[in-house]
């Protein structure tokens, strides 16, 4: 299962940790898959007993978690698992040069455990180092493809403004969500909710994006504002997956069934989480302009070419068309003209399909 942090009350959503299983790492010699299993100590030693208090203490939000997890790693230096939480433990309090530090030593002792370079990864761009995210995301999604490295990666192009490169992998995460979770899934996922599953949150998630998927509208936009509602850490399992995006999943939701305020609102919700989201902007003034008011919709067709670096031609071509409405035919046509160079170009911007 995946498990999300969520600091303080603001909504931010750190990037999941794989949980473990709750036993040691089988004594007998079964092998176990470390891109997704952080091994663990084995015994009852000193070391152990204190890797296993704080690891309790750091899921129970202690900040009493640091002294047991400190004695681990002074007893056994080469201890995977308790740099893991250690590094969580920093991470939850916003300490992210002493958490990457952890994540470091974690990678170097165990350099294939994807969840460490998702995690480092999560540090990277709360200090607004966008590189070395990339970097991290990037090599998680060789180790092994998920939704989620796909999803996170997204954003980070966002931040570098290459938003064709943030829809391909939008695209992507859309495209491994549909080839790897199968009916049989959907049906596991339907029988939890119904057995009372303790991870509420992320199981109707899943649901969720299979009704969307399904063209499902309206069961779909029942489940996202069920996991909007519920917080993560009262929904068992947290779920890794940015509440902006839930926004823009219910949204696109809204449109298909021509609600076109309601998804305004979502739109609205999603800029006041991320206040430089060009998409949101260029999707909220087409649903302006799907009820004609086309000086609200230019407005914001403004803000999303002001915050694209290089905007592609599908703001341009959108803010012509409102321009147009309004009878102001001479700003249609200079916007006109700039698609068109941008088109001949081959520069479409949030437009562009990936090749």
């Amino acid at each position: 299962m995946k498990l999300s942090l969520v600091i303080g009350k603001k909504q931010i959503l750190a990037v999941a940790l794989l949980a473990v299983a709750s036993a040691f790492a089988p004594e007998c010699g079964a092998v176990i898959d470390e891109k997704f299993n952080i091994i663990k100590p084995k015994g009852n030693g000193p070391a152990a007993r204190a890797y296993r208090e704080g690891k309790r203490l750091v899921e129970g939000g202690a900040p009493e978690a640091l002294k047991p997890l400190n004695e681990a790693i002074r007893l056994d230096p080469k201890m995977n698992s308790a740099y893991l939480y250690r590094g969580i433990f920093f991470m939850e309090r916003e300490g992210y040069t002493r958490a990457i530090k952890d994540f470091d030593t974690l990678i170097k002792l165990q350099p294939k455990y994807i969840r460490a370079y998702m995690l480092r990864a999560y540090c990277y761009a709360r200090r607004a180092d966008w590189q070395m995210a990339l970097r991290d995301y990037t090599k998680a999604i060789a180790i092994e493809p998920s939704v989620e490295a796909f999803t996170e990666r997204s954003k980070v192009y966002r931040r570098l403004r290459q938003p064709d490169l943030a829809k391909r992998d939008l695209d992507a995460a859309n495209e491994y969500w549909k080839k790897n979770y199968n009916q049989s899934e959907v049906a596991y996922i339907d029988k939890q909710l119904k057995g009372g599953s303790k991870n509420i949150r992320k199981l109707t998630l899943f649901r969720a994006l299979r009704n969307r998927d399904q063209k499902k509208y309206r069961e779909a936009i029942a489940d996202f504002t069920k996991v909007i509602s519920i917080e993560p850490e009262k929904g068992g399992s947290r779920v890794n997956y940015n509440l902006d995006q839930i926004y823009f999943d219910r949204a696109g939701c809204f449109e298909n069934l021509k609600e076109y305020d309601k998804a305004i609102s979502d739109y609205t919700s999603i800029l006041k989480i991320d206040p430089d989201s060009d998409e949101a902007y260029l999707l909220r003034g087409k649903c302006k302009a799907a009820q004609g008011h086309w000086q609200a919709a230019v407005d914001d067709y403004d803000m999303c070419i002001k915050l694209m670096v290089d905007p592609g031609k599908t703001p341009f071509l959108a803010r012509a068309d409102a321009y147009e409405k309004l009878g102001k035919t001479a700003q249609a046509n200079l916007d006109r003209k700039k698609a068109l160079k941008l088109s001949l170009t081959g520069w479409e911007g949030s437009n562009l399909k990936p090749k």
